[in-house]
């Protein structure tokens, strides 16, 4: 059934009974944008792209493709968000210090103090 035809169709049933109609109507109509998307993405996609690298994509790597990060040989403390300590934890001995931390029977190199704050 053509596009023209399946309108027909639910333009008819909407005179008989309004919500199948609308039914219809609906599904013809997400049908195309499917069919569309799908002819598109056949098109244009890289469907391929896994199938493409991946004899590349299974060698083990040893660096992130930039350089290899060693952690640094320091003890640090850090105060701050949980974002902040994320992001740095894995450059170094870092230990997050909590408000309610013993800090005078804690050893470091050195310690950050972050503050963050929305604006």
């Amino acid at each position: 059934q053509t596009k023209n035809d399946q309108l027909i169709e639910a333009v008819s049933l909407l005179q008989t009974d309004y919500l199948q109609g609308l039914s219809r109507l609906e599904e013809t109509i997400n049908a195309s944008d499917v069919y569309t998307y799908l002819k598109s993405l056949e098109k244009n996609g890289k469907l391929n792209f896994i199938n493409q690298f991946k004899n590349e994509l299974e060698k083990e790597k040893s660096s992130n493709g930039s350089r290899i990060l060693k952690k640094a040989k320091y003890k640090i403390g850090i105060i701050a968000d949980e974002f902040l300590f994320n992001s740095f934890k894995d450059t170094a001995d870092i230990t997050f210090i909590s408000s309610d931390a013993e800090i005078e029977k804690l050893s470091f190199d050195f310690v950050i103090v972050a503050t963050t704050w929305r604006g």
